[in-house]
């Protein structure tokens, strides 16, 4: 069973050379290994642009939080100074803005979970005649990672939010 295993049910090079031997009596198979190596750099330089396309969406994804939870602060400076001059400290503050970033976290990797899955499927089935299959397990790892850019891109406005006096927030608003 082992060398069943390793000679029949395995992509590697020379099993496959040995399937070929096999089927053509007195033939002999060779690899050829340039082929082979320029599959594998092909391989690997894929690899990488998809980790690269990765990280750019992800600091994208960044800078969009960024933007919006900026917006959110300038628009509420005013109520943040009053909060802040009836007696709310910069905890009870920053804890009010990082709830609103941690529920758009939420939404946004749930979002991104199921838009990716359907667009897995949909490429699965175009090219190459079976779709991928919808895998539950990622469902955390896609919160999380949405959690951490969301807390990552919001971080920024709201220490400057906390940071504030009250009297500059209320002098701005008016």
């Amino acid at each position: 069973p082992e060398e069943y295993l390793k000679w029949y049910c395995s992509p590697v090079i020379e099993a496959i050379i040995t399937q070929i031997e096999e089927v053509t009596p007195g033939g002999s198979a060779r690899a050829i290994r340039q082929v082979s190596e320029a599959e594998a750099g092909f391989l690997l330089k894929s690899e990488l642009l998809v980790v690269l396309m990765t990280a750019v969406a992800l600091v994208i994804s960044a800078l969009v939080v960024l933007t919006v939870m900026t917006a959110m602060v300038l628009e509420r400076r005013a109520e943040v100074g009053l909060m802040k001059a009836i007696g709310a400290d910069n905890g009870q503050t920053a804890l009010i803005f990082a709830l609103e970033a941690g529920v758009m976290g939420l939404a946004g990797g749930l979002g991104g979970y199921l838009l990716g899955s359907a667009v897995g499927y949909f490429l699965g089935s175009r090219l190459f005649g079976a779709p991928l299959p919808l895998m539950p397990s990622l469902l955390p790892l896609s919160l999380v990672i949405a959690l951490v850019i969301s807390f990552l891109g919001s971080a920024l406005p709201i220490w400057q939010t906390v940071k504030a006096e009250p009297v500059t927030l209320l002098r701005e608003a008016t």
